[in-house]
């Protein structure tokens, strides 16, 4: 027994070697352990992972050799590097046959899957785990991830593999939350069946792995969503730092302290993320470069500014490939009004959710008038105070306006009309709603990423971009050059075509960025 209580303490899985012992686990067992033998002694999701992959690794070894002896001549065993998820924690070298990649991981496990399976025949388990396995995994496949392992009742699913895009980590986090809210789903559904309720906790993890031809994982970051899911609540999500620097200001997160896991050498912070913010990307609090060669085109824009103040309306549409700063020059020409009363509106159109109709409105209602966690009455109180504010009555429109901004209405309140005619109003009273506050005080309606929006958003901005020279409303809207805008052009229109800096322009801005970062170490130090 010593043996294997050894062996469990190189895979920094000591806390088990009581439990193997008092289970009759010797090394002469462990190719016949399964998944569920594991769980059935108490091993955590993540943890069975590791131990099974420790297991295989042996069983490719072969009886009679040691795992140092297995090692290629000249290259010595690591004696402190965190375990592989998926292989033993010297992981086999990937020279030549594996991929280098930056991945981000979500991990996922049931709470109390033993002691539920228990109280149930082994088909309404079966059917049960199912159903919750195949929408979590629907959740993962709708925002382009991949499922990599399905064992028991848990899974664990990756994010910019084998396809990587630039939203990976938002891509993982809105999954994630998907898949509590299908769960909540599943449960309510499962309201007087007699079926348990089931909880699920799940941690995500982001950074560099190596892939091998097989598609198994080595590196620290699926040990660390392992191991960060177990410390999670029921139901809730975890995200590292490393994931939350990635989607700060996309979601509501709260610190959950720094925790120092098990065979990884660093403290590792975890966040506790709640639900979508809707603030867009500028909610997040971030460290702006000095501007540099964009003179000319924030000239004009405070010019096209103080023509819709003066109730001339403006629309102006920065086009630009990605990375040329479209968004920075909207974030200084911001800045640049904080003196100036008007009202400032963010809608942010997302890739991940072009179908979802209305996703920008619904997104920016959730963060101005509150989300679940406000009362229904409260919201759609303040919603009824704002629309009389701008001479709107609230009898008519509130109705209209609450299911856009999900704000659950009272049933004798739900209008009753066709689908086509509700959806009609529905526009018209959004397009009024937008003009009549503009003419309370001047609104900049600022429209991100428009290359994204869904039909219905773009039917809005095309009768807010064809009426809204009739209102102090500046409507400033970004996309990429393959967008073709669904609104004819008119006098108040502009655009601004963003191209790269010049050499001088680079050099320019190198210089301010590195006398930035100096003052910044110096601030740091003080």
């Amino acid at each position: 027994m010593q043996e294997i209580a050894h062996w469990l303490e190189k895979l920094g899985m000591s806390e088990y070697a009581q439990r193997f012992a008092e289970n009759g686990i010797t090394f002469a067992a462990l190719r016949y352990l399964t998944d569920q033998d594991l769980k059935d002694i108490g091993v955590l999701l993540g943890h069975r992972r590791i131990i099974l992959g420790a297991i295989n690794e042996r069983a490719s070894i072969g009886p009679g050799k040691t795992e140092a002896a297995s090692k290629p001549t000249g290259t010595s065993a690591p004696t402190s590097a965190a375990p592989s998820i998926l292989a033993a924690s010297a992981a086999p070298s990937t020279e030549g046959s594996g991929e280098r990649r930056h991945v981000t991981v979500l991990f996922c496990d049931l709470v109390d899957s033993t002691g539920i399976a228990a109280k149930l025949d082994a088909e309404e388990w079966r059917d049960l785990v199912g159903a919750y396995l195949a929408a979590a995994s629907a959740a993962v496949t709708e925002m382009s991830g991949k499922v990599a392992k399905k064992l028991g009742d848990g899974l664990m699913a990756l994010f910019g593999y084998p396809m990587s895009q630039e939203n990976d980590a938002e891509r993982a986090v809105r999954a994630a939350l998907a898949i509590q809210q299908a769960l909540i789903e599943l449960n309510r559904k499962n309201t007087g069946t007699g079926k348990p309720a089931l909880a699920a906790r799940i941690a995500i993890d982001t950074g560099p792995v190596v892939i091998d031809a097989t598609g198994e994982i080595f590196g620290e970051v699926p040990n660390i969503a392992a191991r960060a899911q177990a410390l999670a609540e029921p139901g809730s999500v975890v995200v590292t730092a490393r994931v939350q620097r990635q989607v700060a200001g996309l979601f509501v997160a709260e610190e959950r302290g720094s925790h120092q896991l098990k065979g990884v050498p660093e403290p590792v912070t975890l966040f506790r993320l709640v639900r979508a913010s809707g603030g867009g990307r500028r909610a997040a609090q971030r460290h702006l470069t000095p501007l540099v060669g964009r003179d000319e085109e924030i000239a004009m824009l405070l010019r096209r500014w103080e023509r819709a103040r003066q109730g001339d309306g403006q629309l102006v549409m920065i086009v630009g490939e990605p990375g040329l700063g479209k968004s920075r020059l909207i974030e200084e020409f911001r800045a640049r009004l904080r003196e100036v009363p008007h009202t400032w509106v963010e809608w942010s159109c997302s890739q991940l959710l072009q179908n979802t109709p209305l996703h920008p409105i619904a997104e920016w209602g959730r963060q101005r008038f509150g989300g679940a966690d406000v009362p229904t009455e409260q919201r759609l109180g303040d919603l009824e105070n704002s629309l009389t504010q701008v001479k709107l009555d609230p009898a008519e429109n509130a109705p209209l306006l609450a299911p856009l901004l999900d704000i659950p209405l009272p049933q004798e309140r739900t209008p009753i009309l066709t689908p086509e005619e509700l959806r009609r109003r529905q526009l018209a009273a959004l397009i009024a709603w937008v003009m009549a506050g503009a003419r309370v005080q001047p609104v900049l309606l600022a429209l991100e990423d428009v290359h994204w929006a869904d039909p219905t958003t773009l039917d809005v901005l095309r009768g807010i971009a064809e009426r809204g020279a009739l209102a102090p409303l500046f409507v400033l809207v970004t996309a990429r050059p393959e967008f073709r805008q669904p609104w004819g052009v008119r006098s108040h229109h502009a655009t601004i075509s963003l191209v790269p800096l010049d050499r001088h322009q680079v050099r320019t801005w190198l210089a301010g960025l590195l006398l930035d970062m100096r003052c910044q170490k110096r601030w740091s130090r003080a």
